[in-house]
């Protein structure tokens, strides 16, 4: 019974000190947004393109217009290298951005020409 107790007790330890664990520097919750410019004649789905290739959807753009996407926080997170993929709904051609350096708080603009 008492092996019991203390093993209860050091579980319980180490809940509480990973509950208070801190990387020391606040997160930067600062909203970061992408605004695509789209002037195809395609409506688009505008993805995220992390360093291993997952693409995360942040919207979708109609033909000849603009959209403002506020990029999810967990995205963004010091200085982040990010690429941003258009994938045309009625083309086989997918442009995709070449890296860009992003930190929380920036507004980056992106253009899709006339296809």
């Amino acid at each position: 019974m008492r092996l019991l107790r203390t093993a209860l007790a050091g579980l319980a330890l180490v809940v509480v000190l990973g509950a208070c664990a801190s990387t020391g520097e606040p997160r930067d919750e600062t909203p970061t947004y992408v605004t695509v410019d789209n002037q195809s004649r395609y409506d688009m789905t505008i993805y995220v393109v992390r360093d291993n290739g997952q693409r995360i959807r942040i919207g979708r753009v109609v033909s000849v217009s603009k959209e403002r996407f506020k990029l999810p926080s967990y995205l963004v997170f010091g200085i982040t290298t990010l690429r941003f993929l258009a994938d045309p709904l009625a083309a086989s051609v997918s442009p995709i951005s070449n890296e860009i350096a992003v930190t929380p708080g920036e507004e980056i603009f992106l253009m899709i020409p006339a296809m």
